[in-house]
């Protein structure tokens, strides 16, 4: 009887990795590993806070301990977030602070790129890179999921605690000229799709305002440059950048240099 050695095992093994890694349509694969692993993120993850939210009314006795238990709960998925070292947001994460004035839209095809570059690299080895590819869709999948949870429980409490502080103190015009600045530069945040009448009702619940009143100011603004810029608004504008805008460089950007044109007009 003829007996293997363990080396010509291994030689063998290394030569089935090596060809079980050539055959794959290595750009392909994780192309399409990427996006449907984030497709999947996007649909779970507000479904996943739900969940939760009332399986910690179910099982609590009062409406405290729900809520406390869902604090924990934020208070994990931020922790989650700023722990997250896999292999897949770390190059996400350099990729974009490579990429500042880029949107995130702009870079997934270099973030494909970088992961596949990585997966050719020779450092690695042909089991080591199939390993790699194997957990891909799983890294993917809880990276974005917890990204998307945490980014919407910042910005939830950001625009409570924002519209709580300046509901009271901002006029139908403001908030009007907020939507402006910010849908145009895509950076108005509401759960239904601007401007539909739900998402001016989401608006004016946000604020305490007749949301009607809103939009016919906003109306008024977007369709009449002369309007919107008229030197009456100068003070207005002059509002919404120190109240509303004060966190959003893009909208504060467009706004700044309205106010300049304003201050232009006689």
């Amino acid at each position: 009887m003829i007996t293997r050695g363990r080396g010509e095992d291994y030689q063998k093994k290394q030569k089935e990795y090596k060809e079980k890694f050539e055959s794959l349509d290595l750009d392909n694969l994780v192309r399409k590993i990427y996006f449907s692993s984030l497709k999947q993120a996007t649909e779970d993850y507000k479904i996943e806070i739900e969940n939760n939210r009332r399986h910690f009314l179910e099982v609590s006795y009062t409406e405290e301990q729900a809520q406390e238990r869902f604090n924990n709960y934020t208070n994990n998925i931020r922790i989650q977030n700023e722990q997250d070292d896999c292999l897949y947001r770390l190059i996400k994460n350099q990729v974009i602070k490579e990429n500042l004035e880029s949107s995130i839209e702009d870079l997934k095809e270099y973030i494909i790129g970088i992961l596949c570059s990585f997966l050719k690299s020779d450092d690695l080895s042909y089991s080591n890179k199939l390993e790699l590819i194997e957990v891909l869709p799983e890294e993917i999948y809880t990276s974005e999921k917890t990204q998307k949870q945490f980014d919407f429980f910042k910005d939830f409490a950001e625009k409570y605690m924002n519209h709580s502080a300046v509901k009271s103190n901002v006029s139908r015009t403001h908030i009007a000229y907020y939507c402006y600045y910010t849908s145009q530069t895509n950076t108005l945040k509401t759960e239904n799709p601007f401007p539909s009448v739900n998402a001016w009702q989401e608006i004016g619940k946000s604020y305490g305002k007749n949301w009607k009143n809103i939009q016919k100011v906003y109306n008024a603004i977007f369709k009449n440059r002369l309007e919107r810029l008229k030197r009456s608004r100068v003070k207005t504008i002059e509002t919404v950048i120190e109240k509303l805008l004060i966190n959003n460089d893009k909208a504060l950007k467009l706004a700044k240099d309205e106010l300049n044109m304003a201050k232009l007009n006689s």
